[in-house]
């Protein structure tokens, strides 16, 4: 009986079959390898950069992680790597390879497939485990400029009126506030959005001086309505022809409501704050916890962030400041029954324009985190703004859409999501330990995937050192990329230690050979391989397992083994030496576990939806 099918969005399937026969051992959360030649893949029958690819369990559709080592439809050429949870000792497990969607986004992530990981694409020097959107979403505008900012999403179990997701924004065309009015926007897969039959946007005219601005949805279940909230600004230096007229120099907070998401009330005034005398107050979130509407904004004067609440939503209290660790800038609040807590999203000043989250249980008091959720690119979304976010508790996933432009001004709105227990574990681990001369942060100057690497200059006086806690048992590879630029004194070391302070190690050092790579023992004893030098990537790895010895390998092939060494790994070691001044980079450090024998896949024939 043939499996069920994963999604009819994805055309193609292959089954993959793991073969374990010869292992008594059954093998968990197992990272196994599916190399993909013309010979059981049809590449064109996928996206150019093989995006779209996913992988599923025995049962058609269970996903599970997965991550590209590397794809290419020129060279027709892929490995991939996919975490199978159960791979049943002398037996063989089936999988499900699904290509063919033209439009879907990149699933992958090496953070859920590997036992280590770090892609160093944060440049706060965390682990990256909320990615960047490779494109951004299509959003028709009034305007006709498919620009826009300041996203706020609401989503339903079961389409409302018609539609699983709806969405407030306003059009920003190259930063051109005249346009930036309330608009509502729906989708039934949270990519693909519309205008719904009936709407016409936008659903409140613009002021007669300044702007309208930073609209936010909430669905309020007791009255089975969309509450729109925006804000009507009148600042005095934008309406001096409008001296005399009651809303000089005001700041409005509006309220919209709506029973079906087309036909929308008369803007109502919920907040009038008067900027002779109150600051200026942005980006506006308000959010229910069952028992009362919480309200916070933004001073955009001081990026301090204050708090109201109300019984209706619309007669609010008094603001007051809350404990935020970090001035935030605009900023999007959602409650989470699931987790009893407020969890906030900012776009945070003090950190570069990244995204960084907060968790809180009045609303009142934050807990922030050392790391940010998102960060710039350099592309699309170079510049993050304001975004939005759900929570899915069945599947413990944090879904975020969020705001940004690029160095044109040009304004889109990006999605991506993780697994919140993964994704909080991310913004909370401590980056690498640095000793020594030198610096250490990621860069984009070179990378091997993703918009950074990771980069160490070693300066003259001591040795650099960039230590990571990975507690390994025995059997396991411990893979990652290098730039070699062939630098004549060079010592670009990447090692694996045990609790004794024992490591191994392999890539350059020119003090043992100025031509070829070399590996080490235990004891600091260098081995010049047969490998020389080239400009360039290049994979290096080492496997250690329980009989202590390691094997070492450079771009796939094993270049040597050592015995006697150790069997279990504490640390991951990145270092510089004094003796070989450089600057180095390392991509894409991962560590996956390794039995003997190794399961092996076979790809089979294809399949049509």
């Amino acid at each position: 009986m043939s499996a069920a099918w994963y999604d009819p969005a994805w055309l193609y399937r292959r089954a993959v079959t793991i073969d374990n026969s010869a292992n008594a051992t059954t093998l968990t959360g197992y990272q196994v390898v599916v190399t993909l030649t013309p010979n059981d893949f049809t590449f064109a029958h996928a996206q150019t950069n093989g995006q779209d690819l996913r992988i599923t369990d025995t049962d058609g559709v269970t996903l599970l992680a997965a991550w590209a080592e590397s794809y290419s439809a020129t060279s027709q050429s892929a490995v991939i790597y996919v975490n199978v949870p159960t791979i049943e000792a002398n037996a063989a497990h089936t999988l499900y390879l699904y290509y063919g969607n033209p439009s879907a986004p990149s699933a992958y992530a090496g953070h859920q497939v590997f036992a280590f990981y770090d892609a160093f694409d944060s440049p706060f020097g965390g682990p990256v485990v909320l990615h960047n959107a490779t494109t951004y979403q299509t959003t028709p505008t009034y305007d006709g400029s498919g620009q826009v900012v300041h996203p706020s999403v609401v989503e339903f179990a079961t389409p409302w009126h018609g539609y699983t997701y709806w969405m407030a924004i306003t059009p920003y065309p190259l930063g051109n506030a005249a346009l930036e009015n309330p608009s509502i926007l729906a989708s039934n897969d949270g990519a693909t959005w519309v205008v719904p039959s009936g709407v016409t946007n936008p659903l409140a005219p613009a002021p007669s001086c300044d702007h309208n601005n930073d609209p936010d949805l909430l669905y309020d279940a007791a009255s089975d309505s969309l509450w729109l909230y925006y804000l009507d600004t009148n600042r005095a230096a934008e309406c001096s022809a409008c001296v005399g007229q009651p809303f000089y120099n005001h700041n409005y907070l509006m309220r919209m409501t709506s029973a079906d998401g087309v036909a929308w009330s008369t803007p109502q005034v919920v907040i009038d704050w008067d900027l002779g005398t109150d600051p200026l107050y942005l980006s506006p979130s308000v959010a229910y916890d069952g028992i009362l509407y919480h309200l916070w904004v933004v001073d955009k004067a001081t990026f301090a962030v204050s708090h109201a609440t109300a019984t209706d939503g619309v007669s609010w209290s008094a603001l007051t400041p809350v404990a935020l660790a970090n001035p935030a800038w605009h900023i999007d609040v959602l409650y989470v029954p699931a987790k009893h807590q407020f969890w906030l999203m900012a776009n945070y000043p003090s950190l570069g324009g990244g995204l960084a989250f907060a968790t809180s249980g009045d609303g009142l008091t934050w807990t922030t985190y050392p790391h940010p959720a998102l960060s710039p690119s350099t592309g699309w979304d170079a510049n993050l703004y304001r975004s939005s976010l759900l929570y899915e508790p069945a599947s413990d996933t944090l879904r975020l859409w969020y705001s940004a432009y690029n160095s044109s001004k040009v304004w889109h709105i990006g999605y991506t999501s993780a697994t919140y227990a993964q994704f909080l574990s991310s913004i909370s681990t401590d980056g690498w330990a640095v000793s020594g001369n030198g610096t250490w942060t990621s860069s984009n100057a070179e990378g091997k995937r993703g918009p950074s690497s990771g980069r160490l200059v070693q300066s003259a006086g001591t040795s650099m050192l960039m230590a990571k806690p990975a507690p390994l048992v025995s059997g396991f590879i411990q893979e990652w990329d290098m730039y070699d630029d062939l630098d004549a004194t060079a010592f670009k070391i990447v090692r694996c230690g045990d609790a004794s302070g024992a490591e191994v190690g392999i890539g350059v050092w020119t003090g043992s050979s100025a031509t070829h790579y070399v590996y080490h023992a235990a004891g600091y004893t260098y081995t010049a391989t047969s490998v020389a030098r080239t400009t360039g990537w290049h994979k290096f790895g080492m496997r250690v397992t329980a009989d202590t010895s390691v094997a070492f390998f450079i771009d796939g092939a094993q270049v040597g083994t050592l015995t006697g060494q150790f069997a279990d790994v504490s640390q991951i070691r990145i270092e510089g030496y004094y003796g070989g001044q450089t600057t180095y980079y390392v991509d894409d450090v991962r560590v996956r576990q390794y039995a003997t024998p190794e399961p092996l896949a076979t790809v089979g024939a294809e399949e049509a939806a």
